[in-house]
């Protein structure tokens, strides 16, 4: 955290007291530490948000995981920090190039948000971890605990709270911190490694081509879950069926969906002949 005196020409640029990203660290989790770093109650720093957002287009929850390019420069500025530095706290980059997308909106990584925290992250660093935001994935996998939604008080986690401090239930007061750690069953950590690995194949190196193949596959097993005569899934995929159409005319829904329906459906990517196709794995 760095400080900044009042006769400091900074002072009327920046946040009083400043905070850098830590490795993996979300977006949203930044701000709330900028919260709990300046003494604001939780929230205070998203709202700020709100000078640089549109009335027409006013920022949701969402956007954090995917937030507008000005947004992340008002934070950069603000914390006098590289804007390369915010947006690694963000998944921008990883869809600009996985979609071939310059400006990447929020429903390209999933449709929706659903908070969720891991007590021991957050016991240890404060830390509020980027996969947290990737749809279906329900526990950490650094620590092996039970990402958690609800209090225990029973009421539901809010990322922002006006009337509490940060990284507090808003209903009870009790801190993020003091959650229980629930292990999860071995079933569920077996399909949130998949998931995860699926994920990384996509952020870490996917690229317009890979999507395609990806979605071609999916395709291609729905069909064949058609001729056994089951039901195709409720989420669905934006796709044109022909071969190989555009990249630009061929853009996945969300990769969320993408994603579980590579894990249900068993499809499997191979590096050594770039080709995604079906494994038995029952």
């Amino acid at each position: 955290m760095t400080t900044i005196a009042l006769s400091d020409p900074g002072w009327q640029t920046t946040f009083p007291h400043r905070v850098t990203p830590l490795y993996e660290e979300w977006f949203a989790g930044l701000l709330l530490r900028c919260d709990e770093a300046n003494h604001w109650a939780s929230g205070t720093t998203f709202t700020c948000l709100k000078q640089v957002s549109s009335p027409n287009r006013p920022i949701l929850l969402p956007q954090l995981s995917v937030p507008m390019p000005d947004q992340v420069e008002y934070v950069a500025e603000r914390l006098a920090l590289p804007v390369q530095e915010i947006r690694s706290t963000t998944y921008l980059p990883d869809l600009a190039r996985c979609y071939g997308l310059p400006h990447p909106l929020p429903g390209d990584l999933k449709p929706s948000l659903t908070f969720r925290i891991c007590p021991v992250c957050l016991t240890e660093s404060r830390l509020l971890k980027r996969t947290l935001v990737l749809r279906y994935v329900s526990y950490c996998a650094w620590h092996e605990v039970t990402l958690l939604s609800t209090c225990q008080c029973g009421s539901p986690l809010r990322l922002f709270d006006p009337q509490s401090l940060p990284f507090t239930c808003g209903t009870c007061g009790r801190g993020w911190v003091d959650l229980p750690r629930i292990s999860p069953t071995p079933e569920r950590i077996a399909v949130t490694r998949q998931l995860l690995s699926c994920y990384e194949c996509f952020l870490s190196w996917g690229n317009p081509i890979f999507v395609n193949q990806a979605l071609h596959a999916v395709v291609h097993a729905w069909e064949e879950e058609i001729v056994r005569g089951r039901k195709l899934p409720v989420q669905r995929l934006s796709y044109r069926k022909s071969s190989y159409p555009p990249v630009e005319s061929n853009h996945v829904s969300s990769l969320s969906v993408l994603v579980l329906n590579l894990v249900k459906y068993h499809v499997y990517y191979d590096p050594k002949v770039v080709f995604w196709g079906q494994e038995d794995w029952e």
